[in-house]
C-alpha cells in the first residue's frame, strides 16, 4: 500500500505544478487613458484651477497627454464657465489641442445643445472621433437631463453615420439591458462595444468593488469599459478599474480632491493621469499608444 501511495505522489508531483507557478493569468491589456480636462458642473468657486478657456482646456490637455493620456473628453465653456455646445468654440479648442498634441484621440460630449440639432452640431466636425451616449435621464442636483429612447437611438444612427464611435454611458444596472434594446440589436453600434461605466453622480449606482463587478458582469460579449469615478469615489474607481484590467478616464471634470477621505482639491489634470500610470506602472501594466488605442477601440486612422 505505501508503494502504491508513493506512486500516486510522484503522479502528482509530475502533473501539478508548485502553487507559486500557478495559475498564471494572462497578460492585462494595454491601459487606455482618457482625460477630461473641465465639465459642466465643477466651477472656479468650488476650484479655483478649473479651466474655461479654449487656450487652458487645450493645455491642460496637452500636459495630461505627456502624461500619459490618449484621449480627450471635450467640455466647451464661456468666459463665466458656463457650457455651450457652440461649435465655433468646440473648433477652436479642438484646433488648439491639435496643434499641441496631433494624435490624441478627439472625443467630444454631447450633453449642453437646448435642441438636438443643437447638440449635434460640434459632430459636423470631422475631426471628432468619439462621444459618451447617456443611456437614460438623470439627475445632477439642480440640473435634469432628460433623453427620450427615441432620441438615444437618433442619436446613434446620427454617430454610425459619421463614423463616430460611442462610449455608451452606464450610470444604472438597467441601463446596459437599455442599450442593447435601443442600439446593439438595431445595429446601431458596433463591435466592440464601449462603455464608461460610471459612479459617483446623484443618481448613479453607488460605488463598491461589489457595484463595479456587477455592472461589469451586466455588459455583453465584445465590450471594452472604462471606468469613470466621479466625485470623491474618482480615485477608488480608477484603481479598480486598472486592477480588473479596464481602461480609465480621470480628470478635473470628474474630480474636485485628490482622494476622498481629505479634502485636498486637484490641481491639474496632469496629476490625475500620471496618479492612474503609477497605479499601472505597479502592476506592471503597459500604457497604450494613441494609435494603439484606435486599434483597441475600433476607430479608423486619425483624420
Amino acid at each position: 500500500m505505501a508503494m502504491e501511495v508513493n506512486r500516486y505522489h510522484k503522479e502528482l508531483r509530475e502533473c501539478l505544478k508548485p502553487w507559486w507557478e500557478y495559475p498564471k493569468p494572462e497578460p492585462p491589456p494595454k491601459l487606455i487613458i482618457f482625460v477630461a480636462p473641465t465639465g459642466i458642473s465643477i466651477r472656479r468657486e468650488q476650484n479655483p484651477a478649473q479651466p474655461y478657456a479654449p487656450e487652458e482646456i487645450a493645455e491642460e490637455t496637452y500636459r495630461a497627454y505627456k502624461a500619459g493620456a490618449v484621449g480627450v473628453h471635450i467640455h466647451a465653456r464661456r468666459d463665466d464657465g458656463a457650457a455651450t455646445s457652440d461649435p465655433e468654440l468646440f473648433g477652436k479648442i479642438i484646433d488648439l489641442i491639435r496643434e499641441r498634441c496631433p494624435d490624441i484621440i478627439i472625443e467630444c460630449s454631447c450633453l449642453t445643445g437646448e435642441t438636438l440639432e443643437a447638440t449635434l452640431k460640434p459632430f459636423e466636425d470631422k475631426r471628432v472621433e468619439m462621444t459618451a451616449l447617456e443611456l437614460g435621464s438623470f439627475n445632477s442636483r439642480e440640473h435634469v437631463y432628460i433623453i427620450s429612447n427615441t432620441e438615444i437611438m437618433a442619436r446613434g444612427d446620427y454617430f454610425k453615420e459619421q463614423g463616430i464611435r460611442p462610449w455608451l454611458v452606464v450610470m444604472q444596472s438597467g441601463w446596459p439591458k437599455q442599450a442593447k434594446d435601443l442600439l446593439i440589436e438595431p445595429g446601431l453600434v458596433d463591435k466592440p462595444y464601449l462603455w464608461d461605466l460610471c459612479f459617483g453622480m446623484q443618481d448613479c449606482t453607488p460605488f463598491s468593488v461589489a457595484n463595479y463587478v456587477h455592472l461589469r458582469q451586466a455588459l455583453p460579449p465584445d465590450s471594452l469599459a472604462m471606468a469613470l469615478g466621479c466625485g470623491r469615489c474618482a480615485l477608488d474607481v480608477t484603481v479598480t478599474g486598472i486592477v480588473l484590467g479596464d481602461h480609465v478616464r480621470v480628470g478635473m471634470e470628474d474630480a474636485l480632491y485628490r482622494v476622498g477621505h481629505k479634502d485636498v482639491k486637484v490641481k491639474s489634470n496632469e496629476e490625475l493621469v500620471k496618479r492612474a500610470v503609477e497605479v499601472a506602472n505597479i502592476l506592471e501594466r503597459e500604457i497604450a499608444t494613441p494609435d494603439e488605442a484606435r486599434r483597441m477601440l475600433g476607430i479608423e486612422p486619425r483624420r
